[in-house]
């Protein structure tokens, strides 16, 4: 890694996170630093709040507290659409189009559809 990228702010930060959703607190105090060339994976059984902490990150979802950088940048209260357009963006896993389907046994109501 160069000496410059080094001395950078990481290019997404998160400090004492914390999200709640009604009386539930959702997300606890997440911390994490993007380093580049390196991945980092949120993981955690259905329900543990790994989707609350992405829609608290990305200004979908209010943080009750904590702080979010987006380079050198406090974006902890800036809006959704300021942060995407700073390029911080959420694709949420949604169900296919296909219906878990392979995509040549597309089917619509009353015949079949020939795809591939």
């Amino acid at each position: 890694m160069s000496a410059e990228l080094a001395e950078s702010p990481a290019p997404l930060r998160a400090e004492g996170v914390k999200i709640r959703l009604g009386q539930s607190e959702i997300v606890r105090g997440a911390s994490f630093a993007l380093t580049p060339g390196r991945v980092l994976g949120v993981l955690g059984p259905s329900g543990a709040g790994k989707t609350t902490l992405f829609r608290g990150l990305t200004g979908e979802l209010p943080l009750s507290s904590g702080r979010v950088w987006l380079g050198a940048t406090d974006v902890s209260r800036a809006p959704l659409w300021a942060r995407a357009r700073e390029g911080l963006g959420y694709v949420p896993q949604t169900p296919s189009v296909l219906g878990g389907r392979p995509g040549g046994q597309k089917k619509k109501e009353g015949g079949q559809i020939e795809g591939g």
